[in-house]
């Protein structure tokens, strides 16, 4: 699955990577000590820093020809701050064009007052009428002897097509409006979500540790993972009715070693009074830290639980576990649109289509 259509090559310096940057008359280099103004909010350790620099139009630069189109409008941001004997400066985003006859002209793209003291997020927009011989973008701004920082820079285009592993927009429109669980895109941070006994974690609007959402949206991660039944989930006792299938769909990929071949499951958990939790498998999938896939099952249960929680697991210890969306939608309408009033306990019955899982989860790491 190719990534969201950010023009920017390497935009939040991972692994310590420069590739893609290069300095405009001045040094580049990239750092993983953190800087006065904090952690980088791109979710890992590096950032740029543009050093040495005697003129204020000096800074680190990206050649983006032959990748901006004419007609269509781009939104621009960039995280920046500053280092040095001020406390503040001015700090700008800014677009070089030159045409076929050599003819330049510079325009800025997105423009604020950096702190030493945080990091500033820089916004703007960007169009052209025509297409351009060459095109550079670059930061600038400050007066000699101060350093810019840059933590990521995105120029994303505002009429971008949604993309998909699989389904058409209108079907996966169609699986959120009925979909029973609550922020199944992460739209809302990690609301209505938990760690199974792990530390769970949101991208933000900018990818995390280089990782893109699948159409440019936020996505979960479950980190510091001490077991491979250990990741992301959701109660949904009250969310599903008793006698009703579903369809469950999850977006997922890993993030580690080793890179392929790493199994991800969708499970829920039943817990039954006076007796031990089953484990119920509804599907696996093959997944990767270089793409998302998608994992899908059917979900039916019957009487006999108190409580109903849905999860990812999988991946071994010390990997990554992130989640794009996830889709539980009845296969038919239920009788009641309202969702079922918490179960009481009695017999217990399974859908013969789904596998128990015997494991032993006594021991949960908490943090």
């Amino acid at each position: 699955m190719d990534p969201p259509k950010n023009l920017i090559t390497n935009p939040t310096f991972i692994w310590g990577s420069d590739h893609g940057w290069q300095p405009m008359c001045c040094s580049l280099s990239i750092c993983d000590q953190p800087p006065l103004c904090g952690p980088p909010p791109s979710g890992h350790q590096f950032y740029c820093v543009a050093h040495n620099r005697t003129q204020a139009w000096q800074g680190i630069a990206q050649d983006l020809t032959g990748r901006i189109k004419a007609g269509l409008e781009y939104t621009v941001e960039a995280c920046v701050s500053i280092a040095g004997p001020s406390d503040y400066s001015d700090v700008q985003a800014t677009l070089k064009l030159e045409n076929v006859e050599g003819q330049v002209n510079y325009s800025a793209l997105a423009s604020g007052r950096a702190s030493k003291n945080k990091w500033t997020v820089l916004k703007g927009k960007l169009s052209v009428s025509t297409s351009p011989a060459k095109v550079l973008v670059y930061l600038e701004g400050p007066p000699e002897g101060i350093d810019i920082l840059a933590s990521y820079f995105s120029i994303v285009p505002l009429t971008a097509e949604r993309e998909s592993t699989s389904k058409p927009v209108k079907d996966e429109q169609e699986d959120l409006a009925t979909n029973v669980l609550l922020n199944p895109t992460f739209d809302n941070g990690l609301q209505g979500w938990s760690g199974h006994c792990c530390k769970i974690a949101h991208s933000g609007a900018h990818g995390w540790k280089g990782v893109y959402g699948r159409c440019g949206t936020s996505f979960a991660i479950a980190t510091d993972r001490r077991e491979g039944w250990q990741g992301i989930e959701q109660e949904i006792t009250a969310l599903v009715q008793e006698n009703v299938t579903y369809d469950v769909s999850a977006v997922v990929r890993t993030s580690g070693l080793p890179r392929t071949g790493t199994e991800i499951i969708a499970s829920v958990r039943l817990e039954i009074a006076f007796s031990t939790p089953r484990y119920l498998t509804i599907g696996r999938v093959k997944a990767s830290s270089t793409e998302w896939v998608r994992v899908e099952g059917k979900l039916h249960l019957e009487s006999g639980y108190q409580r109903a929680v849905f999860y990812l697991e999988g991946p071994p210890r010390g990997m990554d576990l992130l989640v794009d969306s996830v889709t539980m939608k009845p296969v038919n309408s239920p009788d009641s649109q309202r969702p079922a009033a918490k179960k009481q306990a009695s017999n217990y019955v399974l859908s013969t289509f789904l596998e128990i899982q015997t494991c032993c989860m006594s021991h949960c790491w908490h943090f």
